[in-house]
């Protein structure tokens, strides 16, 4: 699916970030992938199909360029801290589609 997010959020997509800025009108650019952690929470168990994926961090990503995105951060729950910076780690999932995950910037 396609859309946007009002206040300057957006989404990724295949390396592409969708901007809205408030406004039903969006632009396309080229994340770096890399960012801050803004705020997370461990999950502890899984829904459905997942739920013996626990514990994993669900966390918000403010990238370099402004939006801010939700994704896993795959180091360990007890190494997050709000406030480090993060980098984006694309791995393969079902199907061969990628998923956008970030770890700590090392």
């Amino acid at each position: 699916g396609g859309g946007g997010m009002r206040g300057g959020a957006g989404w990724w997509v295949r390396g592409r970030v969708w901007r809205a800025g408030g406004s039903v009108q969006g632009a396309w650019f080229e994340a770096r992938g890399k960012g801050t952690g803004h705020s997370f929470s461990v999950m502890r168990k899984g829904p459905d199909q997942y739920a013996e994926a626990g514990p994993y961090v669900l966390a918000y990503v403010e990238l370099e360029e402004g939006p801010r995105v939700l994704s896993n951060l795959v180091d360990e729950p007890e190494a997050v801290e709000i406030g480090q910076p993060v980098e984006a780690v694309i791995e393969v999932g079902d199907g061969g589609l990628p998923i956008l995950r970030f770890r700590i910037s090392r």
